[in-house]
């Protein structure tokens, strides 16, 4: 996909209607910070982690990621706090109504996500750690790999340990799941 700088991040939200002038900056800080996506040369990219999440609630709970239903609540909330809809009438209807059901048909154990660019791979999460599965090996994915980073070739490089970004020149071993800290949960 075509990488979006942070203008044309915030001009997307508001053209979606998601969040306020208030609370772009701290949506994208909130994302960068989570590890979802990270900056490369002026450019916001997805990370697996980033990846893996939008894939599982697309899968699970499609509602939640719909831009249109989050525009639609955004306004349901204004109405809210302009005294023109009920609070406990509003939280009823989301909640009782649309949410209660969607989490209860969510599976409880996260998909293994296919990866576009990679034929039989798949990406899964466990204790905040992105694992990558290809050609019958698993390999805990490095901090600093993208998405766009993974290759046939970078899968290898992975898999066997020896990954390093370009024009990097690093000895880091990849962590394994064994070896690596879980990230701490907000």
């Amino acid at each position: 996909p075509a990488r979006l700088g942070e203008g044309k991040f915030v001009a997307l939200m508001e053209k979606a209607g998601i969040g306020r002038p208030s609370t772009y900056a701290s949506t994208l800080d909130t994302l960068i910070r989570r590890g979802y996506v990270r900056v490369r040369n002026l450019q916001i990219h997805t990370t697996p982690l980033g990846f893996v999440n939008v894939m599982y609630l697309y899968q699970q709970l499609p509602l939640i990621v719909d831009a249109r239903f989050t525009a639609q609540m955004e306004e349901d909330l204004d109405s809210v706090a302009q005294g023109n809809l009920k609070r406990d009438m509003y939280l009823d209807r989301v909640w009782k109504d649309r949410f209660v059901k969607l989490i209860a048909a969510a599976q409880t154990a996260p998909p293994r996500i296919r990866v576009p660019q990679l034929p039989g791979a798949t990406l899964d999460v466990q204790d905040g750690a992105v694992s990558l599965y290809y050609q019958g090996r698993k390999q805990v994915l490095p901090d600093d790999l993208l998405l766009e980073d993974l290759t046939p070739e970078a899968a290898e490089r992975v898999l066997n340990q020896t990954w390093k970004r370009e024009g990097k020149k690093s000895s880091r071993k990849t962590p394994t799941a064994g070896d690596r800290k879980p990230r701490k949960k907000k």
